[in-house]
């Protein structure tokens, strides 16, 4: 490598023969060198970069037009063509844009010399936006002379990573162009970024309004603020958030105040402005659809995106499943991991997507009720990545929620009886099984989240099982006040269906390894304790509370169900009263037989 300081910019453009020699001559005045890579442009771009070629111009590029913009294919043929740069540092920069560095007289190939003899690998950029003025046209003008009216850009901080030290680790594809991944140190000194970002109006309609942008790009939140552009909104506005530089050549800009949109979105009535980004976390409970809701997120991800609302792919995935749900990044908390990779994955997954609105979903949330310092620290990294969070739990009447539970939990290896369970539940106000805590007082359980969140972001909600299979997908996206119309509930089905009771015969009966040699099975079981008439329950899912189990369960939990009530307004209905036959009825004789005969806990 020559002992020559180099920097070389990578410049990707389609049809632009506004921007493209004042592009050329500014990179290279800056000192630097640039590789072209043209996207199949239909009018002069290519033909005017050749007037550059020996002059700082090192090559042109082809890259195949697919009908739709697509950054992801663009900052991929970037990324092909630096694997074979020996230059010192890389640029990436558009054709509309101008980046110097941030003093008088001083080039931006000396800016990052600097950069780098200070030990630094990477340099952050303001973006300052010229904006015409009402009417005005700059199209064949020297409009870097022209235009000196701008606004500062910065919806966070850091936002424009645009320039980085080669063979340093560092590549900005999955950021989409803003940020790096890898060891990024980054210098302390921000430079501008001039943005011309429009030449006139009528340029403003053909680059936005005219454009398709690659969908996988859409849902993942990319071009969301372009989706917003119509004719009327892109008009050059006239009101004093703008600022004036003193002359076109200076660099005192006015960073003190950053816009968080263009100034298209500033049209925008104020009721319907766009917030800080949210992100909903759905924390369960278990047991109240979560499985179908996650179903609903990674099957109809594409609506949800066109719509708005972002599914950050659970850690290690490629592409989106059947089921979007981050148990893992969940898990790594539940069991108190110092290092938590899925869920540092899962906060730069939220970092790159530029919706406003996201979800996260995973009913193992629910388990740390009882780590509020956890739980502190989920809020904190959320609100760090530049999120509101929410919290959204789902509730169901104590009663069948034990039921529920019970038998989910012998799938997974429970050798207990159901009247076992029961007096522990009804005696703690809760069940702990295998390192997991669920709670069934539902106002204690939002107030530990409230504590962590803050009492106005937690959302609680009924779960209604009697209700449409589609039911809990509506509710989900109306209890996150969803935008626009989803088509969510079209192959909606239950998911993560309770066992039937003659399946939780089984299992119990498998699971119970100390059972008697010889010991009777589930099917002579029920053979020898139950008549044939009594049997119709076996294959329905699993029920067995009777009507004093559940005077019992309505009397330990009434206040805490009435301190719910009148916190989030979420009355938990009575479930339908149960038989009261003359003697025991025959699911408590079978469970009873079951517990003797194969000496369950």
């Amino acid at each position: 490598m020559s002992s020559k300081f180099r920097a070389v910019a990578i410049l990707c453009v389609r049809n632009e023969e506004l921007h493209i020699a004042s592009a050329l001559a500014d990179l290279i005045g800056e000192g630097l060198e640039v590789v072209l890579i043209d996207h199949e442009s239909t009018d002069r771009t290519v033909q005017i970069a050749r007037g550059f070629m020996g002059r700082g111009l090192l090559s042109i590029e082809r890259l195949e037009w697919t009908g739709r913009f697509s950054l992801t294919q663009q900052l991929e043929a970037k990324a092909q063509v630096i694997e074979r740069l020996d230059h010192d540092w890389i640029v990436h920069v558009d054709a509309d844009e101008w980046l110097s560095s941030p003093d008088e007289g001083q080039s931006l190939l000396d800016g990052l010399r600097a950069a780098d003899a200070a030990g630094y690998n990477c340099v952050h950029f303001n973006e300052y936006v010229f904006v015409p003025r009402p009417g005005e046209n700059l199209e064949g003008t020297d409009f870097r002379r022209a235009a000196t009216r701008y606004y500062f850009f910065q919806p966070r901080y850091p936002f424009l990573v645009r320039a980085w030290k080669n063979h340093a680790g560092l590549e900005n594809r999955a950021f989409g162009g803003h940020l790096l991944s890898g060891d990024a140190h980054l210098y302390p000194r921000d430079f501008p970024m001039r943005h011309y970002i429009f030449l006139s109006e009528g340029d403003a309609e053909r680059k936005y309004l005219d454009r398709l942008f690659d969908d996988a790009e859409i849902v993942r939140g990319w071009h969301w603020d372009k989706l917003k552009a119509t004719k009327e909104n892109l008009r050059f506005p006239s009101d004093d958030r703008t600022h004036e530089l003193p002359h076109w050549s200076s660099k005192q800009f006015d960073a003190s105040a950053p816009h968080k949109e263009h100034y298209w979105e500033w049209a925008q009535p104020a009721a319907v402005a766009r917030p800080r980004r949210v992100v909903f976390l759905h924390a369960g409970t278990h047991k109240t659809g979560t499985t179908a809701v996650q179903q609903m997120l990674g099957t109809q991800y594409p609506a949800l995106g066109r719509n708005g609302i972002y599914v950050p792919l659970p850690a290690g995935d490629d592409v989106y499943g059947v089921l979007a749900a981050h148990q893992a990044a969940a898990w790594e908390f539940v069991l108190d991991a110092e290092a938590n990779a899925p869920f540092d994955a899962l906060l730069e997954d939220l970092q790159r997507n530029e919706l406003p609105m996201a979800v996260i979903s995973s009913e193992n949330f629910e388990l740390l009720h009882r780590k509020p310092a956890t739980l502190a620290r989920i809020a904190s990294a959320l609100n760090a990545s530049g999120y509101e969070p929410y919290v959204v739990l789902y509730v169901r009447p104590q009663s069948t929620y034990a039921e529920s539970l019970y038998a989910e939990l012998v799938k997974h290896g429970l050798a207990r009886s159901f009247d076992a369970c029961l007096d522990d539940l009804i005696e703690a106000g809760g069940a702990t099984y295998y390192g997991r805590s669920y709670s069934f007082e539902y106002a204690n359980l939002a107030a530990r989240f409230a504590v962590a969140f803050g009492a106005d972001r937690v959302i609680v909600r009924p779960y209604l099982a009697q209700r449409p299979d589609d039911f809990i997908l509506h509710d989900f996206l109306a209890a996150i006040s969803a935008p626009g119309q989803t088509e969510v509930a079209a192959s909606a089905r239950r998911a993560n269906e309770r066992l039937t009771f003659l399946d939780v015969l089984r299992r119990l009966h498998r699971n119970a390894l100390n059972r008697p040699r010889g010991a009777l099975g589930p099917d002579a079981l029920v053979a020898r304790t139950l008549g044939d008439e009594e049997r119709d329950f076996l294959n329905r899912p699993f029920a067995i509370l009777d009507s004093e189990d559940e005077k019992r369960l309505a009397a330990r939990f009434a206040e805490n169900n009435a301190l719910l009530a009148k916190q989030y307004g979420v009355e938990l209905a009575p479930e339908p009263e149960r038989a009261t036959d003359a003697g025991v009825s025959p699911q408590k004789r079978l469970m009873q037989a079951a517990k003797k005969r194969w000496r369950l806990d």
